[in-house]
């Protein structure tokens, strides 16, 4: 089963990270680091109710009506690029030393990205394309 992990953005305060769908679904102290709540329904929400979140939505997205605001501009699916970007600064700010730095997913080791389906590598330290996944 490939899990789904997600680019969180709050414009309003310009913080950004990543997610796991699991997460989403149970409730995470990204959620609240990024929006000052721990469950998506909170952000939607937010969208609703929140009028300076609404507002840096529809400036950071160039919207001319709130009605146009939905969930995926706050949250979607990460690109690889963008997912490898976040897991390295992760790991660099735990770790002190970069030449024997070693990056492990704290996620599940088969995702869904934007990108598509992959596997994590271990000999590579990264996730590898797969060309079916319906196959798994």
């Amino acid at each position: 089963m490939f899990e789904k992990i997600y680019f969180i953005h709050n414009p309003l305060n310009a913080t950004k990270d990543w997610i796991s769908e699991r997460e989403m679904k149970i409730g995470s102290l990204k959620l609240k680091n990024v929006f000052g709540v721990s469950f998506l329904d909170d952000v939607r929400f937010m969208l609703q109710f929140n009028t300076p979140f609404k507002e840096s939505v529809m400036r950071a997205y160039k919207l001319t009506n709130e009605k146009n605001i939905s969930l995926q501009h706050v949250c979607r699916l990460i690109s690889k690029a963008e997912l490898k970007e976040m897991v390295v600064k992760d790991a660099m700010e735990n770790h002190h030393e970069e030449d024997d730095l070693i990056i492990c997913p704290s996620f599940s080791t088969s995702v869904e990205l934007k990108d598509g389906y992959f596997f994590w590598n271990k000999e590579t330290n990264s996730y590898d394309e797969v060309n079916d996944h319906r196959q798994f």
